[in-house]
């Protein structure tokens, strides 16, 4: 959902949530751009604020490891899986939220492995999951019907999940951002450490709109508005 309100370039809004947590819809960002787009926005007069880098911030922890060096006025994504999974395998791919069409980073699904189904359950995890909202994967095979969506989606998800945890930093981004092996937990340790240790290597900027990039032509068309 968050992903969704960033690409589609919405800065102030309420949300209602009925429940413990936000519904999972597709797996993707899709559903929400699609009930997006049926929507009347406001375009305001008030700046955008940006969260601007300016020197380079690095966190490792293991195999994992997130950085994010200055950009000049775009946010790009460089991420990269590396799964013993034969399917799927070494993954990489970026991004460029402000230059490229992202269509297929919108519609990339979650995914799991099926050796991992009963450990998630077990730990009172994922239990509206099925083949309907999540790409699952075993040994040698993909066990949804209709198969992927494009041929980067396990990588372009991790993607999509980045540009939603980024944006609970409270700012739009300028930086380019690696990521090799991460997730939600070491984008939120990331973050946590850019705010709390690094604040002498960000600053923010009040700028008039930047352009989003195109998400799709056919499906969407979207207003970028400033909040």
């Amino acid at each position: 959902m968050l992903a969704a309100i960033y690409v589609y370039g919405i800065d102030n809004l309420v949300v209602e949530i009925d429940n413990e947590e936000v519904p999972i819809m597709d797996g993707s960002a899709k559903n929400f751009l699609e009930n997006l787009s049926k929507v009347k926005l406001i375009s305001q007069s008030k700046k955008r604020k940006y969260l601007n880098i300016i020197n380079k911030v690095e966190l490792v922890d293991g195999e994992r490891k997130i950085s994010i060096e200055p950009n000049h006025a775009s946010f790009e994504i460089d991420f990269q899986l590396n799964y013993k999974n034969q399917i799927i395998g070494k993954q990489k791919n970026t991004v460029n939220l402000n230059k490229d069409n992202i269509a297929d980073i919108t519609k990339s699904r979650t995914f799991c492995l099926h050796e991992d189904i009963e450990k998630i359950k077990k730990a009172g995890l994922a239990k509206g999951g099925s083949l309907d909202n999540a790409v699952v994967v075993g040994e040698k095979e993909i066990f949804n019907k209709e198969g992927l969506r494009n041929d980067k989606e396990f990588v372009n998800h991790k993607i999509l999940d980045l540009a939603g945890d980024f944006f609970l930093s409270g700012y739009r981004i300028f930086g380019k951002v690696k990521c090799h092996q991460g997730g939600h937990e070491l984008t939120n340790l990331f973050l946590r450490s850019l705010f709390q240790k690094n604040k002498h290597k960000i600053s923010v900027v009040e700028l008039d709109n930047i352009d989003i990039s195109e998400i799709s032509k056919d499906e969407y068309t979207p207003l970028a508005v400033n909040a």
